[in-house]
């Protein structure tokens, strides 16, 4: 069966009288013929110029433009760019200052030799422009004064804007940051964990990061940052805060408690406190991981006669020495601290009391051997050791006990030996 013709269907009708919608518009628009001559204007130019409308006369539009002018008490300057412009068939913008608003000229050349002029109040984008422009300063006073580094990255991960910061401390000007990549910034031991935080910060995450240097001419030894995402209405990434502080001062300062709470003031061996501390997990471990551990307590022997015959500081040194010495006859993952006054906590991981026992003989040798020298006289002096392997089951107060009672022994039994805890 044959399909009949049938023609496309007609769009529907649309009548548009311009000059009806340029009635209406809120902003000026005119014409001007290749003579000057003002053609069509609105009624926004009728009302800025106070025109007639009908104009009995012709009226030429530089005429106009000029008397307008000296009536607003404005610079001719825009003026004579004006006709430069429209000579040379371009176009042209010009912003006028009119009573309290802010009127843009904006020139159009047409095929014709004349122009079209459309005349637009900006006061309110001026004004926003201004408010943006002094919020945007007020932005930069505020983050320069901040104590650290902050900068906005966009989501090609460059530098938008950098504080002060950067200069005073990096000696990196903003103006060199702004607009690098922060690739091109970073350390190159950096490069990698930072820029996979950052790609984390691109999918929406809030990021933490702490950095630390032990180059110690280093202006900055630590630093702690965030990488904060922020976000459009649609929930969309479209720039990263990067907040990083200078910790190092902190740092140092809660090292310094750490010691002060951990250390004894004078030998700098961790204290009671500390030391048992210690013991108390090397138990839990020795425990998880059935294996061997062993403590031992030192004491000086005759020590009250150090303080009697020489005083308390001859008696300072000869303790400060005492712990260096055995420091260096033990491994460095042993564990030594001063319980008070004379005695002293050995503790000795993955080691049984034979093993313990070698140790304990090269401390009770070298101190016996050292000779401590305080002012012109020589002091010697020994030790005695308790000594007491853990067995399972054992709690802390059980296995210290037992080298308690060890060196309790040592020291009846004629000092400057090693006991074994039997129990």
């Amino acid at each position: 069966m044959a399909t009949p013709d049938r023609s496309p269907p007609l769009p529907p009708e649309f009548s548009f009288n311009a000059e009806e919608y340029l009635n209406v518009v809120d902003h000026g628009v005119l014409f001007v013929d290749p003579e000057g001559l003002l053609g069509y204007y609105n009624p926004f130019c009728r009302k800025l110029f106070s025109l007639d409308l009908p104009s009995p006369d012709p009226i030429n539009y530089f005429n106009l433009l000029t008397e307008w002018s000296d009536q607003q008490g404005l610079s001719k300057l825009w003026l004579v760019e004006l006709r430069n412009a429209i000579k040379q068939k371009q176009r042209h913008y010009a912003q006028v200052n009119h009573d309290d608003i802010i009127l843009e000229f904006k020139h159009q050349p047409l095929p014709s030799g004349g122009f079209v002029h459309c005349i637009y109040n900006i006061t309110n984008k001026v004004k926003q422009e201004q408010d943006s422009a002094h919020k945007y300063k007020q932005l930069r006073t505020m983050i320069d004064a901040m104590p650290c580094f902050v900068s906005l990255l966009n989501t090609n991960l460059q530098f938008m804007i950098a504080n002060r910061y950067h200069k005073e401390h990096l000696g990196i000007c903003r103006t060199d940051l702004e607009g690098s990549y922060i690739r091109d910034v970073l350390p190159e031991a950096l490069r990698s964990k930072h820029l996979d935080l950052l790609h984390r910060a691109l999918q929406g995450e809030t990021l933490h990061f702490d950095e630390y240097t032990s180059n110690r001419h280093a202006e900055i030894k630590s630093v702690h940052g965030s990488y904060v995402p922020c976000f459009d209405q649609h929930h969309h990434v479209t720039a990263i805060v990067n907040i990083t502080y200078d910790t190092t001062e902190q740092k140092t300062h809660e090292e310094r408690l750490r010691t002060l709470a951990e250390r004894d003031h004078l030998t700098r061996l961790f204290n009671r406190r500390k030391i048992m501390d210690c013991l108390e997990t090397e138990i839990s471990r020795a425990d998880r991981q059935a294996s061997a551990l062993t403590i031992a307590m030192l004491d000086l022997d005759h020590f009250k006669n150090v303080n009697d015959k020489w005083g308390h500081a001859a008696g300072d040194l000869v303790l400060k020495e005492f712990a260096l010495l055995c420091q260096q006859q033990i491994r460095k993952l042993d564990y030594l601290g001063r319980i008070g006054g004379e005695e002293f906590l050995l503790i000795m991981s993955d080691t049984d009391q034979t093993e313990a026992m070698f140790v304990l003989e090269r401390i009770i040798s070298v101190v016996q051997h050292h000779c401590f020298n305080w002012k012109q006289a020589e002091i010697n002096i020994t030790c005695s050791a308790g000594l007491a392997e853990w067995r399972p089951l054992q709690n802390i107060q059980q296995l210290y006990t037992q080298a308690d009672k060890a060196l309790y022994k040592a020291k009846n039994h004629g000092r400057n030996q090693i006991v074994i805890a039997t129990e």
